[in-house]
Protein backbone atom coordinates (compact mmCIF):
# COMPACT_ATOMS: atom_id res chain seq x y z
CA UNK A 1 0.00 0.00 0.00
CA UNK A 2 3.20 2.19 0.43
CA UNK A 3 3.35 3.60 -3.55
CA UNK A 4 -0.41 2.69 -4.05
CA UNK A 5 -1.16 6.11 -5.21
CA UNK A 6 2.64 6.68 -7.16
CA UNK A 7 1.01 3.56 -8.93
CA UNK A 8 -2.09 4.83 -9.63
CA UNK A 9 -0.57 8.28 -10.91
CA UNK A 10 1.82 6.17 -13.35
CA UNK A 11 -0.52 3.93 -14.52
CA UNK A 12 -3.16 6.70 -15.42
CA UNK A 13 -0.34 8.01 -17.07
CA UNK A 14 0.53 5.28 -19.18
CA UNK A 15 -3.56 4.88 -20.23
CA UNK A 16 -3.52 8.35 -21.06
CA UNK A 17 -0.57 7.45 -23.25
CA UNK A 18 -1.99 4.39 -25.18
CA UNK A 19 -5.64 6.11 -25.49
CA UNK A 20 -3.74 9.03 -27.68
CA UNK A 21 -1.41 8.90 -30.13
CA UNK A 22 -0.66 12.55 -30.39
CA UNK A 23 0.72 12.43 -26.45
CA UNK A 24 4.14 12.98 -26.15
CA UNK A 25 6.04 11.36 -22.78
CA UNK A 26 9.11 12.17 -21.14
CA UNK A 27 11.36 10.73 -19.13
CA UNK A 28 14.76 11.99 -17.44
CA UNK A 29 16.63 12.75 -14.19
CA UNK A 30 17.23 16.68 -13.65
CA UNK A 31 19.74 18.57 -12.40
CA UNK A 32 19.65 17.22 -8.79
CA UNK A 33 19.75 13.53 -10.34
CA UNK A 34 15.91 13.08 -9.48
CA UNK A 35 13.90 11.06 -12.03
CA UNK A 36 11.09 13.57 -13.90
CA UNK A 37 8.01 11.60 -15.73
CA UNK A 38 6.53 14.37 -17.99
CA UNK A 39 2.97 14.37 -20.35
CA UNK A 40 2.67 16.70 -23.02
CA UNK A 41 -0.73 17.74 -24.93
CA UNK A 42 -1.06 17.30 -28.40
CA UNK A 43 -0.26 21.10 -28.69
CA UNK A 44 3.21 20.69 -26.93
CA UNK A 45 2.11 22.35 -23.79
CA UNK A 46 2.99 20.33 -20.63
CA UNK A 47 0.12 17.96 -19.23
CA UNK A 48 1.70 16.66 -16.05
CA UNK A 49 4.75 16.44 -14.39
CA UNK A 50 6.02 13.63 -11.36
CA UNK A 51 9.12 14.54 -9.57
CA UNK A 52 10.28 11.35 -7.74
CA UNK A 53 12.15 13.19 -4.55
CA UNK A 54 13.79 9.95 -3.75
CA UNK A 55 15.27 6.67 -4.36
CA UNK A 56 12.87 4.62 -2.30
CA UNK A 57 9.84 6.77 -4.29
CA UNK A 58 8.20 7.13 -1.21
CA UNK A 59 8.19 11.17 -1.70
CA UNK A 60 7.34 12.90 -5.50
CA UNK A 61 5.54 15.68 -6.34
CA UNK A 62 2.60 16.10 -8.48
CA UNK A 63 2.16 18.62 -11.01
CA UNK A 64 -1.03 18.87 -13.50
CA UNK A 65 -1.56 21.22 -16.11
CA UNK A 66 -4.46 22.93 -18.50
CA UNK A 67 -4.30 22.63 -22.10
CA UNK A 68 -3.52 26.29 -22.06
CA UNK A 69 -0.24 25.49 -19.63
CA UNK A 70 -2.08 26.95 -16.34
CA UNK A 71 -1.15 25.11 -13.54
CA UNK A 72 -4.49 23.04 -12.60
CA UNK A 73 -2.95 21.20 -9.35
CA UNK A 74 0.21 20.43 -7.96
CA UNK A 75 0.88 18.80 -4.30
CA UNK A 76 3.56 16.97 -2.23
CA UNK A 77 3.12 13.26 -0.88
CA UNK A 78 4.96 11.45 1.98
CA UNK A 79 4.33 7.92 1.61
CA UNK A 80 1.20 8.15 -0.96
CA UNK A 81 -0.05 11.06 1.30
CA UNK A 82 -0.16 14.63 0.85
CA UNK A 83 1.72 16.77 2.48
CA UNK A 84 2.93 20.62 2.37
CA UNK A 85 1.68 22.94 0.24
CA UNK A 86 -0.95 22.35 -2.03
CA UNK A 87 -2.60 25.03 -5.27
CA UNK A 88 -5.25 24.26 -7.62
CA UNK A 89 -6.77 26.62 -10.14
CA UNK A 90 -10.69 26.17 -10.72
CA UNK A 91 -10.73 27.78 -14.16
CA UNK A 92 -14.76 28.26 -14.21
CA UNK A 93 -14.45 30.21 -11.29
CA UNK A 94 -10.67 31.74 -11.84
CA UNK A 95 -9.91 30.81 -8.35
CA UNK A 96 -6.26 29.54 -6.78
CA UNK A 97 -6.77 27.24 -3.93
CA UNK A 98 -3.74 27.28 -1.64
CA UNK A 99 -3.97 24.59 1.33
CA UNK A 100 -0.96 23.62 3.89
CA UNK A 101 -1.52 19.61 4.99
CA UNK A 102 0.43 17.68 8.00
CA UNK A 103 -0.26 14.11 7.68
CA UNK A 104 -2.46 13.83 5.18
CA UNK A 105 -4.69 16.91 6.80
CA UNK A 106 -5.54 20.09 6.21
CA UNK A 107 -3.28 22.15 8.81
CA UNK A 108 -2.57 26.03 8.52
CA UNK A 109 -3.86 28.87 6.11
CA UNK A 110 -7.12 27.57 3.51
CA UNK A 111 -7.45 30.80 0.75
CA UNK A 112 -9.04 31.05 -2.68
CA UNK A 113 -7.89 34.09 -4.76
CA UNK A 114 -9.69 35.03 -7.84
CA UNK A 115 -7.27 36.65 -10.99
CA UNK A 116 -7.75 39.82 -9.66
CA UNK A 117 -6.31 39.22 -6.24
CA UNK A 118 -9.26 39.28 -4.46
CA UNK A 119 -9.69 36.65 -2.29
CA UNK A 120 -12.90 34.40 -2.13
CA UNK A 121 -12.44 33.08 1.21
CA UNK A 122 -9.62 32.85 3.88
CA UNK A 123 -9.40 30.79 6.98
CA UNK A 124 -7.95 28.37 9.05
CA UNK A 125 -7.62 24.84 9.27
CA UNK A 126 -6.79 22.33 12.27
CA UNK A 127 -6.96 18.78 11.26
CA UNK A 128 -9.26 19.49 8.39
CA UNK A 129 -11.49 21.49 10.57
CA UNK A 130 -12.14 25.35 9.97
CA UNK A 131 -11.17 27.23 13.17
CA UNK A 132 -10.88 30.83 14.01
CA UNK A 133 -11.47 33.40 12.17
CA UNK A 134 -13.20 32.92 8.10
CA UNK A 135 -13.99 35.94 5.71
CA UNK A 136 -16.06 34.77 2.66
CA UNK A 137 -15.80 37.38 -0.14
CA UNK A 138 -18.24 38.54 -3.03
CA UNK A 139 -15.70 39.22 -6.51
CA UNK A 140 -15.47 42.95 -5.96
CA UNK A 141 -13.95 42.06 -2.49
CA UNK A 142 -17.47 43.29 -0.33
CA UNK A 143 -17.70 40.92 2.57
CA UNK A 144 -20.57 38.07 2.39
CA UNK A 145 -19.79 36.38 5.89
CA UNK A 146 -17.33 37.00 8.78
CA UNK A 147 -17.09 33.46 10.97
CA UNK A 148 -15.76 31.97 13.92
CA UNK A 149 -15.34 28.66 14.65
CA UNK A 150 -13.90 27.53 18.10
CA UNK A 151 -11.37 24.52 18.52
CA UNK A 152 -13.48 21.99 17.89
CA UNK A 153 -14.75 22.98 14.20
CA UNK A 154 -17.95 24.61 15.22
CA UNK A 155 -19.42 27.97 14.63
CA UNK A 156 -19.49 30.64 17.85
CA UNK A 157 -20.61 34.01 15.74
CA UNK A 158 -21.47 35.06 11.97
CA UNK A 159 -22.12 37.92 10.11
CA UNK A 160 -23.88 38.00 6.76
CA UNK A 161 -23.94 41.01 4.19
CA UNK A 162 -25.54 41.53 0.98
CA UNK A 163 -23.58 43.05 -2.13
CA UNK A 164 -23.74 46.24 -0.95
CA UNK A 165 -22.03 45.91 2.42
CA UNK A 166 -25.37 46.27 4.51
CA UNK A 167 -25.53 43.76 7.52
CA UNK A 168 -28.33 41.05 6.73
CA UNK A 169 -27.72 38.92 10.43
CA UNK A 170 -25.83 38.43 13.46
CA UNK A 171 -26.12 35.66 15.06
CA UNK A 172 -23.82 33.56 17.87
CA UNK A 173 -21.66 35.40 20.84
CA UNK A 174 -18.86 37.40 21.20
CA UNK A 175 -16.73 34.88 23.63
CA UNK A 176 -15.57 32.14 22.00
CA UNK A 177 -14.15 30.62 25.30
CA UNK A 178 -12.57 31.46 28.52
CA UNK A 179 -9.68 29.40 28.95
CA UNK A 180 -8.62 29.12 32.76
CA UNK A 181 -5.86 26.32 33.52
CA UNK A 182 -6.55 26.09 36.95
CA UNK A 183 -9.69 27.00 38.82
CA UNK A 184 -8.32 27.06 42.72
CA UNK A 185 -5.12 29.03 43.68
CA UNK A 186 -3.63 29.74 46.64
CA UNK A 187 -3.50 33.56 48.28
CA UNK A 188 -0.62 35.70 46.70
CA UNK A 189 -0.92 33.42 43.13
CA UNK A 190 -1.35 34.97 40.03
CA UNK A 191 -3.38 33.00 37.24
CA UNK A 192 -3.15 33.70 33.91
CA UNK A 193 -6.26 33.39 31.91
CA UNK A 194 -6.97 33.77 27.85
CA UNK A 195 -10.26 35.11 26.97
CA UNK A 196 -10.81 34.42 22.49
CA UNK A 197 -13.03 36.89 21.02
CA UNK A 198 -14.82 37.80 17.92
CA UNK A 199 -13.44 40.67 15.88
CA UNK A 200 -16.11 41.76 13.03
CA UNK A 201 -14.75 44.07 10.52
CA UNK A 202 -15.46 47.55 10.41
CA UNK A 203 -16.59 46.61 14.54
CA UNK A 204 -15.18 48.32 17.56
CA UNK A 205 -15.09 45.45 20.34
CA UNK A 206 -14.68 46.11 24.00
CA UNK A 207 -14.57 43.48 26.94
CA UNK A 208 -15.00 44.17 30.89
CA UNK A 209 -14.57 42.31 33.61
CA UNK A 210 -16.96 42.79 36.86
CA UNK A 211 -15.36 40.83 39.95
CA UNK A 212 -17.79 39.61 42.44
CA UNK A 213 -17.02 38.07 45.90
CA UNK A 214 -18.84 34.60 46.85
CA UNK A 215 -21.26 36.37 48.17
CA UNK A 216 -21.91 38.12 44.77
CA UNK A 217 -20.65 41.61 46.57
CA UNK A 218 -19.44 43.83 43.62
CA UNK A 219 -15.85 44.15 43.87
CA UNK A 220 -14.40 46.07 41.16
CA UNK A 221 -14.47 46.58 36.88
CA UNK A 222 -12.04 46.76 34.62
CA UNK A 223 -12.47 47.77 30.65
CA UNK A 224 -10.50 46.45 27.74
CA UNK A 225 -10.20 47.74 24.49
CA UNK A 226 -9.78 44.27 22.17
CA UNK A 227 -7.00 45.14 19.38
CA UNK A 228 -6.46 40.88 18.92
CA UNK A 229 -8.66 38.15 19.02
CA UNK A 230 -6.98 36.36 22.20
CA UNK A 231 -6.63 38.62 25.78
CA UNK A 232 -4.08 37.13 28.20
CA UNK A 233 -5.28 38.85 31.61
CA UNK A 234 -3.38 38.09 35.14
CA UNK A 235 -5.53 38.11 37.89
CA UNK A 236 -3.50 38.03 41.88
CA UNK A 237 -5.75 37.22 44.84
CA UNK A 238 -4.52 38.45 48.60
CA UNK A 239 -7.67 36.90 50.48
CA UNK A 240 -8.91 33.43 50.50
CA UNK A 241 -12.86 33.01 49.19
CA UNK A 242 -14.80 32.87 45.68
CA UNK A 243 -14.18 35.05 43.28
CA UNK A 244 -16.66 35.46 40.22
CA UNK A 245 -15.61 36.81 37.02
CA UNK A 246 -17.90 38.54 34.66
CA UNK A 247 -16.55 38.86 31.22
CA UNK A 248 -18.68 41.32 29.31
CA UNK A 249 -18.39 41.90 25.63
CA UNK A 250 -19.72 44.25 23.25
CA UNK A 251 -19.75 44.72 19.64
CA UNK A 252 -20.96 48.22 18.10
CA UNK A 253 -21.05 48.43 14.41
CA UNK A 254 -19.23 51.66 13.03
CA UNK A 255 -21.27 51.89 10.27
CA UNK A 256 -24.76 51.80 11.73
CA UNK A 257 -24.03 52.35 15.53
CA UNK A 258 -25.61 48.87 16.15
CA UNK A 259 -24.25 47.39 19.19
CA UNK A 260 -24.71 43.36 20.31
CA UNK A 261 -23.90 42.38 23.63
CA UNK A 262 -23.19 39.35 26.42
CA UNK A 263 -21.60 37.83 29.15
CA UNK A 264 -19.88 34.89 30.39
CA UNK A 265 -18.71 33.65 33.74
CA UNK A 266 -16.01 31.92 35.65
CA UNK A 267 -15.11 31.07 38.96
CA UNK A 268 -11.96 31.17 40.70
CA UNK A 269 -11.46 29.60 44.48
CA UNK A 270 -8.65 31.10 46.53
CA UNK A 271 -6.84 29.23 49.26
CA UNK A 272 -5.18 30.43 52.26
CA UNK A 273 -2.21 28.69 53.12
CA UNK A 274 -0.35 26.18 51.51
CA UNK A 275 -0.86 22.03 52.76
Amino acid sequence: MRNYLLIIILCSLAILFACNNNSIEKEFYNEKSQLVKQEFYSNGNLKSSLTIIDKNKSEYLYIKYYDDGKIEDSAYYINDTISGLRKFYEKDLDLTHTEYYKNGLLNGIDKAVYSSGIYSYKGQRLNNLKVGEWKFYFPDGNLITYEYFNDYGKIKYLRKYNEDGELLKSIGTGIVQIIVPQDSVFVGDTINTTIELVKPPNCEVNLSINNFDNNNNFINHKEYSVKESKILLRFTFETPGTYIKEAIWKIKDLKTGKIEQGKSSFRIYVISVYP
